[in-house]
């Protein structure tokens, strides 16, 4: 995805060859199963009339005026349901910390989860099952970004001391995890004073508090930046002041104690979601850039737990 960025990025200010020459990650490694599940963990039983399919918002509603964003992943649980023969309701959980509650109260069966949160649920239910990570520019990773805009005399990260800096909720790993720890690696803190931190409720605002001058910086990912760009904002005025690492893509859970079989049938389903067939190109239509979905293994999300163990939440616990 690296390499794809720096063609595409021409419209910002300052060239980003140091991302691009960061080596290309590599997708998970192949396994004989199509799920991630723990040998400890006795295969479940259940086997619901329908499936619930939870999902987070990506839609924003407005950036200066315009709308910016897709419907979801309602058309993959189309796909879902009809590859395993059961109809598929699909749900949009609007905030990141309430797809774990979702799970654990079985609201949901299936669901698509930021990588944060995929760790989070792991460790809440040890025996949730990994049935895919999602594929985006060809990666399974994707690069965060600090950016600010080009005119603001911010060419460096010991600049953004005392700055107001926007991010979204902690829950977020380019617009919380990963800014966070890239800024305490650089000697900011975010949480302390002087710097400040400027909370928006999406990417598309934290865009908008740099563009209309509310945030000197703000924590987003190319993909928040590739979509305000189609909606005429003017990202050409931005720049990339740092780029605060390769995070894994979202990955796909199925709750433990669905029916083992089903759950398999529910993990090749999402694998042959893809852009190479009609029926894939158009379930993945409202979601820009992303490609499908390959198997996956727990230990691919790794990165983020060590993150998480280093950096701080909002009042400070680790």
């Amino acid at each position: 995805m690296l390499r794809s960025f720096s063609l595409r990025v021409v419209w910002l200010v300052v060239p980003i060859a140091t991302a691009c020459a960061e080596s290309r990650p590599a997708h998970p490694p192949p396994r004989p199963s199509p799920i991630d599940v723990s040998a400890q963990c006795a295969p479940g039983h259940e086997r619901p009339s329908r499936l619930r399919l939870g999902f987070p918002s990506t839609t924003t509603l407005t950036l200066h005026g315009r709308p910016v964003a897709s419907t979801g992943f309602a058309g993959v649980g189309e796909r879902i349901g009809a590859a395993v023969g059961l109809p598929v309701d699909s749900t949009v959980v609007g905030r990141y910390e309430d797809l774990v509650p979702a799970l654990l109260r079985k609201d949901l069966d299936v669901a698509i989860v930021p990588s944060v949160v995929y760790a989070q649920a792991r460790d809440a239910m040890p025996c949730l099952i990994l049935a895919g990570t999602m594929v985006g520019d060809g990666e399974t990773f994707y690069s965060g970004y600090l950016v600010a805009l080009a005119n603001s005399g911010i060419h460096s990260p010991a600049e953004l001391a005392g700055r107001r800096i926007a991010m979204v909720d902690s829950a977020s790993a380019s617009g919380w995890l990963f800014p966070m720890a890239w800024l305490l690696q650089h000697g900011i803190d975010p949480l302390r004073a002087p710097t400040q931190i400027v909370p928006e409720a999406d990417h598309a605002s934290v865009l908008q508090a740099v563009t209309s001058g509310e945030a000197d910086a703000g924590a987003t990912f190319f993909g928040a930046i590739q979509r305000a760009r189609s909606a005429g904002v003017d990202v050409g005025s931005l720049r990339v002041i740092g780029v605060t690492g390769r995070i894994p893509y979202d990955a796909v859970v199925v709750r433990a104690d669905l029916d083992r079989d089903l759950a398999l049938k529910i993990a090749l389903a999402i694998h042959g979601i893809h852009r190479a067939t009609p029926e894939g190109r158009a379930a993945l239509a409202p979601l820009g850039n992303i490609d499908g979905f390959v198997p996956s293994t727990d230990a691919f999300y790794d990165s983020v737990r060590q993150i998480r163990r280093m950096v701080p939440q909002p009042g400070g616990r680790p």
